[in-house]
């Protein structure tokens, strides 16, 4: 084999390493005035773990009108993964990575239970039925979940879908906090409770 030959061959291998490294993606968003990260994810359906990793550059509680976040491309099975995490009775869970006890306590959207921050969740956006305070260091922000063994009646019977997308000083470990909408007076009667928390992934 001639000097040429092998050339041409070791620049063909390069390019084909260059292109499997390169990652693809599906199409690209331009963030709009009050735009968050996390409702990029929900809007183009996407988890917001694999949104940040795929904008590494990119920071997620400074967003700026008019810059461009990479949307990664999905498969066919998260496509279908997505549309099943609705507010549902557990017949029709969806495929779960893990399955944690915890202790549940809750929260309403109470000036005196939100700080300084008001009624919105770690992304800032609005608390509302389905929002969770979470440990990041045991459940991801930004993680679906199927909760249920809690007693409460202003949330779903038999158990809820619910999105980990809120921290809190004294959720720390295998607790989570619910957010209820309804009045202050019922997370107070709502205690702790103990409780199965189903990780359902991507």
């Amino acid at each position: 084999m001639n000097k040429w030959k092998k050339r041409v061959i070791s620049i063909g291998v390069t390019i084909s390493l260059f292109a499997m490294a390169t990652p693809t993606f599906a199409a690209s968003y331009t963030v709009k005035e009050k735009d968050t990260l996390w409702e990029i994810s929900k809007t183009h359906q996407i988890s917001l773990a694999k949104l940040q990793q795929e904008n590494p550059t990119v920071d997620a509680l400074n967003l700026q009108p008019g810059q461009t976040i990479n949307l990664p491309e999905k498969n066919e099975k998260q496509q279908n993964k997505t549309a099943k995490i609705t507010m549902a009775s557990k017949k029709s869970l969806p495929e779960y990575s893990k399955v944690i006890t915890a202790i549940s306590t809750a929260y309403t959207s109470a000036p005196s239970e939100n700080g300084k921050w008001g009624a919105v969740d770690y992304f800032g956006n609005p608390l509302k039925l389905g929002t969770i305070a979470v440990d990041p260091k045991v459940i991801p922000l930004g993680t679906k979940v199927f909760i249920e063994g809690y007693s409460s009646d202003v949330l779903p019977s038999g158990g809820m879908y619910a999105v980990a997308s809120d921290v809190g000083g004294k959720v720390k470990g295998n607790r989570i906090d619910i957010f209820l909408p309804t009045t202050s007076k019922k997370a107070w009667t709502f205690g702790k409770q103990n409780v199965k928390v189903y990780l359902l992934g991507e």
